[in-house]
């Protein structure tokens, strides 16, 4: 019986004491052949300023940025961007994925973008967008829904070009095109 109390103590005594045992873990191993893989830089609930002449011409917030010195390219996830004119918010972007290229500064945005200029109340849908910085433009090939709400028309087609606060705006193939003051609906 004695025996058998002492080797019960004996168990229970390392049982506890390896319990407390703490295990030393090595770092994971980096593969430095991959790291240009890895972003150089990496934003959580950021924000980029553009600017010229020390003029706030864009800012650009993200949920997530992604900067790729070896690609030359920003990587952005949930991205509003807002654009100026003279201090003031002439226009605005969002969608759910973007790229900038870090030389020429131009923007590509994709996966539900939606664009609006303030002032004329001029709504864009599209697939994806890109916005080219030295013409101040926004282009896109694919299908686009404009809604003018101040001339009460919605414009559908493909191809697409406008200036940055969508005053002037251009679609190069429509498909469909319908004026409320007008009461004019055409599908092509």
């Amino acid at each position: 019986m004695k025996k058998t109390l002492i080797k019960l103590s004996a168990l229970i005594f390392m049982f506890f004491f390896s319990s407390c045992h703490e295990t030393i873990r090595k770092p994971a191993k980096i593969d430095l052949q991959k790291t240009e893989e890895l972003p150089s830089q990496e934003i959580w609930n950021g924000e980029i300023l553009i600017s010229e002449d020390n003029e706030i011409k864009a800012k650009v917030y993200a949920d997530y940025i992604a900067s790729y010195s070896h690609k030359d390219k920003t990587y952005l996830t949930n991205v509003t961007i807002y654009f100026y004119r003279n201090g003031e918010i002439e226009s605005f972007l969002k969608a759910n994925k973007g790229i900038i290229e870090n030389k020429t500064k131009n923007m590509y945005a994709y996966d539900s973008v939606f664009a609006q200029n303030k002032k004329d109340s001029v709504n864009l849908l599209a697939k994806d967008l890109k916005w080219i910085e030295k013409d101040k433009k926004i282009t896109s090939k694919s299908f686009v829904r404009i809604e003018n709400l101040k001339e009460q028309e919605i414009l559908e087609g493909y191809g697409f070009e406008a200036n940055q606060d969508l005053s002037f705006y251009t679609i190069f193939n429509i498909t469909y095109q319908s004026n409320s003051k007008t009461k004019k609906h055409l599908r092509k």
